[in-house]
């Protein structure tokens, strides 16, 4: 497995989809993309009951972005008050920023293994199930995903970053002199991006390579790029739904949840609050992961095995390899490591970085 050739190759596909002129210039209208989607909908859910261990990796799924998500809320309980204060005097940046910048990037690693092979497993689920018609296991199903460790977490993680900058991107801002063109560039390139990744997922966990898998990849936009929108299409107007409904409630409920939990200046608080937001947030999430993705999964691996159908290409190689223990065990390496930045804080000097008001050079005050 080379990391940084496969890192390179995966962020150079949306560029080589564009250029090699594949992307359909059709678009499916949003009603047909819907009616169309809820279909993948009732399936998966059928496929829920048939094959139970599904229900199983929805959740565990959900369950990574939880706990990815209150691992970073940890990190705001270690900034000072005087910290969000200062943001509102200086418009420079803190030390504190990259931090937390370099927090959410483990944060993201950190969830991306478990969500890789565990929406990997309910590809595979259909692929025995439809293609293979076989019955599926717990076991069998990992057996075949973990050899595809490495590159699974190397895209997942690439993808979680891309999706969480977008939606950090997209909250208001103070002083926010962004572009009505930039942000409208930003929105394409990231729905592009989204939309050049939709065949990788399939390709990676039934045995291609990262080289293989681009041009498998492109080839599924080529020949099913109008079924690939409308799934995408369908799939981000729900999630649109329920990310509207979430921040509504957020708005209407905003002065009953900081009488009630935090009375006095946000600032002083601010770590309780994105504490107790995450549970609508993530409350959410939970729609989205266990009856929204599913179906979105089941549906691009619908289309990988129609694709490969058509090339008279078998869609799951029979030879497996090794597990790829070397993740698993970086993996946990880096759990370790997290552990260890908790634990030591102050003497790795977190806390003094953390403590740096905006506008101001951070000074270490704690020694080892």
């Amino acid at each position: 497995m080379n990391f940084f050739a496969d890192r390179k190759a995966l962020l150079a596909l949306r560029d080589d989809v564009r250029s090699s002129g594949a992307f359909p210039t059709e678009r499916p209208q949003k009603i047909d993309s819907l009616r169309r989607y809820f279909g993948y909908m009732g399936y998966s859910l059928k496929l829920m009951v048939q094959e139970p261990e599904l229900i199983l990796f929805t959740v565990l799924q959900w369950l990574s972005v939880a706990a990815a998500y209150y691992l970073f809320v940890m990190m705001l309980y270690w900034i000072p008050p005087d910290v969000w204060k200062s943001t509102e005097r200086s418009d420079s940046g803190s030390i504190a920023d990259l931090v937390l910048w370099v927090w959410i990037i483990i944060c993201i690693g950190l969830a991306a293994l478990p969500l890789g092979i565990f929406s990997s497993c309910i590809a595979v689920v259909h692929m025995l199930r439809y293609y293979e018609e076989k019955p599926s296991s717990i076991a069998y199903c990992l057996k075949i995903v973990l050899p595809r460790a490495w590159s699974l977490w190397i895209f997942h993680w690439i993808d979680g970053y891309i999706t969480i900058s977008q939606i950090i991107e997209r909250l208001p801002k103070k002083n926010d002199r962004t572009p009505l063109t930039a942000r409208l560039a930003g929105e394409v390139l990231y729905y592009t991006w989204k939309i050049t990744t939709m065949g990788i997922l399939p390709n990676l966990i039934t045995g291609r390579s990262v080289k293989d898998t681009c041009g498998h990849t492109i080839g599924m936009i080529r020949e099913h790029g109008v079924e690939l929108l409308r799934i995408r299409t369908g799939y981000s107007v729900l999630c649109w739904i329920i990310a509207i409904a979430t921040y509504i409630w957020g708005i209407y409920n905003f002065g009953w949840i900081k009488e009630r939990f935090f009375p006095g200046a946000l600032e002083d608080t601010i770590a309780q609050f994105y504490f107790v937001a995450g549970i609508p947030v993530l409350f959410s999430v939970a729609v989205i992961q266990l009856v929204l993705r599913p179906a979105y999964i089941i549906a691009l691996t619908d289309v990988y095995g129609t694709y490969m159908l058509e090339r008279n290409e078998v869609i799951i190689k029979t030879e497996t390899p090794r597990p790829a223990i070397s993740a698993l065990v970086i993996f946990l390496l880096l759990c370790l490591a997290v552990g260890a930045a908790w634990l030591h804080r102050y003497e790795l000097g977190i806390m003094d970085m953390l403590a740096t008001p905006y506008g101001q050079s951070y000074k270490p005050q704690h020694g080892p």
